[in-house]
């Protein structure tokens, strides 16, 4: 009994720490797709791995009129290293949505798409791309 109160308890410690929201789904979007969670730093180290398959990042997400992307933390994100960073592409986006992904910029976000790393975004200058499907904002709580 003691043992299952513990739990509980961590379990709404750890729910009160976070707060998850999706922004943006594809229409072509589903929960069937599988998407393999991996470090950010793994992709800019062996991009090839993943090359043309669903993956989940997280992130500091860069949203301006022309910046969509996904930087590696928030250092990278505020000296705008784009070699550090992923472009995000989406296939469709209504203006409701793209006015919620500007307010994000800044923030930590989850993910998930397709990557490409021959494809390097505005300008050419990001480490790959990723055709975004789902956009899942993690608001931390102090």
């Amino acid at each position: 009994m003691q043992k299952g109160l513990y739990v509980v308890i961590i379990a709404l410690i750890y729910s009160c720490g976070s707060e998850r929201n999706y922004i943006y789904k594809s229409p072509t979007y589903s929960d069937e797709i599988e998407f393999s969670s991996i470090d950010i730093s793994d992709l800019f180290r062996k991009p090839e791995l993943y090359e043309g398959k669903n993956i989940e990042i997280k992130g500091m997400y860069s949203a301006d009129v022309e910046t969509h992307a996904v930087f590696k933390d928030k250092t990278t994100y505020n000296n705008f290293e784009t070699q550090n960073a992923i472009w995000l592409t989406f296939d469709s986006m209504p203006e409701k949505v793209s006015s919620k992904l500007m307010s994000l910029d800044g923030k930590q976000v989850h993910v998930k798409g397709r990557y490409y790393k021959g494809m390097k975004g505005h300008l050419g200058i990001y480490n790959g791309e990723l055709f975004g499907e789902y956009i899942e904002v993690i608001i931390k709580s102090d």
